[in-house]
């Protein structure tokens, strides 16, 4: 049997780990450029909106909010 999909909680700590590992090695602004093309690992949490508020923010803090309410 297929193993099932990860929980909304899985992948918001999934992006969240790779967000907090991106900017401990490449700096705040930096690591939220790159952090953003992991997007898809949001699943279906990833509306529009939500892909529009991660490319637009600019500081990991903004970047935290925008997980924690998607």
């Amino acid at each position: 049997p297929a193993a099932p999909p990860p929980s909304t909680d899985e992948r918001r700590a999934a992006y969240r780990r790779l967000l907090a590992w991106h900017v401990g090695q490449r700096g705040p602004k930096f690591g939220v450029t790159v952090t953003r093309r992991h997007a898809g690992l949001l699943g279906p949490m990833l509306t529009p909106a939500v892909r529009a508020a991660l490319m637009a923010a600019t500081a990991p803090a903004e970047v935290e909010a925008i997980v924690a309410s998607a």
